[in-house]
């Protein structure tokens, strides 16, 4: 791991040049830190699963619930096709790609926005804390449990022996 790089990844979707900011919205900046993660590539392995967890805690910061779909993996990947053809690769394209893809992957409901609300307002309060705490706690929770699942389709054979080792 590089911890330059991955410092690179987070910045690279909030840094102004001149005055003028690439990724102004909430969406574009989502899919700047999807995309950096994907092309950065900051660690040796797993920097997709990776630029989803990361993505989805974005979300989850900025109120928004990010769905990770079963085309993730193959999305994904393709983004990263994308990306080692220096040829044909532009960032902002790709962005705008990932951008059509993460939108319908999106939602915010009541439970969301308190979550944003209690996280932005620095809540002093116990109850306040508690709250935030348990909601990360669930994001976390559900996240780990869908990445798992992902890779469980992508890899079966890998955790059959993990679930059913063989003793010699």
């Amino acid at each position: 791991m590089s911890k330059g790089m991955v410092d690179a990844c987070i910045e690279f979707a909030r840094t102004d040049t001149h005055k003028i900011i690439p990724f102004p919205t909430f969406c574009t900046r989502a899919s700047a830190i999807l995309y950096a993660f994907i092309a950065f590539h900051p660690y040796a392995d797993g920097n997709k699963r990776t630029a989803l967890v990361v993505t989805s805690f974005f979300c989850f910061m900025n109120g928004y619930a990010l769905n990770i779909s079963d085309d993730a993996p193959d999305f994904t990947k393709s983004v990263a096709v994308r990306c080692l053809d220096t040829a044909e690769h532009s960032a902002g394209e790709e962005v705008k790609r990932i951008m059509e893809w993460l939108l319908p992957n999106l939602s915010q409901g009541r439970i969301m926005r308190l979550f944003h609300h209690l996280s932005h307002r620095r809540q002093r309060s116990l109850a306040a804390k508690t709250i935030w705490v348990i909601g990360f706690t669930v994001w976390n929770e559900a996240a780990l449990a869908r990445m798992r699942e992902l890779r469980r389709e992508k890899h079966p054979s890998n955790f059959d022996r993990e679930e059913n080792p063989t003793t010699t």
